[in-house]
């Protein structure tokens, strides 16, 4: 498996980002999302835990469990369940904290490939970081609205950890 770690600074308050994570149905905003929606609403918020959200990404389809949620500073989930491409997935979490009116959001996920025989190979020579950082950048960019093009990139830094990394609990 494979923990991808990012951390960034959005110019944006915590409550902007929070809203922003926890809108299930907005990840539409996001590129490369072709679709997304709240399957089941969680047990004492509708994007609280227990919740199941579903989102296309990329022409894969993910239904993700809301397994902590703690507004406004964590919210993590599980993958259930990817088709076509089958993931295994340890958990996601990210864990948002406000530094002089800026949010501050350190997102780490584990992961790996489920597919007999290139599974292994497969998740081990992809960047994790790389699938992601686009991602971040919208989400980023959406928070804070349009950005002047010299600050269009995340500020921060992401790191991938490999094969048996302590899984994030």
């Amino acid at each position: 498996m494979l923990t991808a770690r990012f951390h960034i600074t959005i110019d944006a308050p915590i409550e902007r980002v929070w809203n922003l994570i926890s809108d299930y149905p907005g990840y539409a905003r996001f590129p490369k999302v072709k679709w997304s929606r709240l399957a089941e609403p969680g047990k004492d918020h509708p994007a609280g835990v227990g919740a199941l959200r579903q989102l296309n990404v990329d022409g894969i389809t993910f239904s993700e469990r809301i397994v902590e949620f703690e507004p406004p500073h964590v919210l993590a989930y599980r993958i259930e369940k990817s088709s076509p491409l089958p993931i295994q997935h340890d958990i996601g979490r990210m864990r948002l904290s406000e530094r002089g009116g800026k949010t501050e959001l350190d997102w780490e996920t584990t992961f790996a490939l489920d597919v007999p025989v290139v599974g292994g190979p497969l998740t081990h020579n992809r960047n994790p970081n790389r699938l992601a950082s686009g991602r971040i950048a919208s989400m980023r960019a959406i928070a804070q609205g349009p950005a002047p093009a010299s600050s269009a990139a995340c500020s921060g830094s992401p790191a991938i950890v490999a094969r048996g990394a302590p899984a994030i609990r």
